[in-house]
């Protein structure tokens, strides 16, 4: 169900963004969503001669407006405006397919959680008597028992670092915190990582990530005997046959969290 609230934001974002144009320059806004620079968005409105019809004022509109619904991960919320709400007679047969199609492959990514699992979390997660570390642990212990698990199992098929294979060791591991997902963010496959328990636990605390080609980043406050005991390796890197572009979007957040941990451990070595 839509929230209210991300409708609303959707609707004034399509107040600077046709419908039709989000929709035909969907994967391109995907792909450039992070960039400040809109070169390689308008070569793509260029490639159609959009500048027959457009003002300079216009290209640069769509595409912030474009790039923002992609930042606020309201794609989902967006096509399911256009597919359920919009006024389709001001759409063409085209346009609506496309939606409706990737729509379709977006939902296929989320994870449907248990009823009886989902109120178990809702309740640990509104509650004011836990600590958000508490939170966070008596969430992975719901989700372990849940359907998002056994999906991210058939996804990865093994540990996606060490390729270990004995499922009742494997855990999984949110890139972006539960915390601070909104709902689709939550049980999107793609925001989910099996790992070992050692894995896991580094990967929570920040003091491990992966870069953009899936190499491991370790902590500078780890010691090399740490790394030993732990059984971390920093030729360590996430399964390149399954890692996938999504994986990356998330994974982002991540590296900002950990660069950030990074940071204070250097200023207080060092100051």
């Amino acid at each position: 169900m839509i929230k209210d609230s991300s409708l609303d934001e959707v609707k004034k974002l399509f107040q600077h963004i046709s419908i039709a144009s989000f929709i035909k320059y969907f994967e391109v806004f995907e792909e450039h969503f992070d960039s400040r620079d809109n070169t390689l968005i308008f070569d793509s409105f260029n490639k159609n001669k959009e500048y027959e019809s457009w003002t300079d004022k216009s290209y640069k509109s769509r595409a912030t407006k474009g790039k923002t619904i992609f930042r606020k991960k309201l794609e989902i919320v967006a096509l399911e405006y256009i597919t359920q709400f919009a006024n389709k007679n001001r759409l063409t047969d085209e346009t609506i397919g496309k939606a409706n199609r990737l729509l379709k492959n977006r939902q296929n990514s989320i994870v449907e959680i248990e009823p009886n699992i989902l109120e178990q979390i809702k309740k640990i997660e509104n509650s004011t008597e836990l600590s958000n570390s508490e939170k966070t642990a008596l969430v992975k212990i719901r989700l372990g028992q849940s359907n998002y698990r056994k999906k991210l199992i058939e996804y990865w098929g093994k540990s996606c670092v060490t390729n270990l294979e004995i499922q009742e060791l494997l855990i999984a591991s949110h890139i972006k915190p539960f915390s601070e997902c909104n709902e689709n963010e939550k049980y999107d496959l793609y925001n989910g990582l099996l790992l070992t328990p050692n894995y896991d636990k580094l990967f929570d605390k920040f003091l491990i990530s992966f870069d953009n080609y899936g190499k491991i980043l370790i902590s500078s406050s780890l010691k090399k005997s740490d790394l030993e005991k732990l059984g971390v390796s920093k030729y360590d890197k996430l399964n390149s046959e399954k890692i996938s572009k999504s994986h990356f979007e998330y994974l982002k957040y991540h590296n900002e969290q950990f660069n950030l941990k990074e940071k204070t451990f250097y200023n207080t070595v060092y100051n």
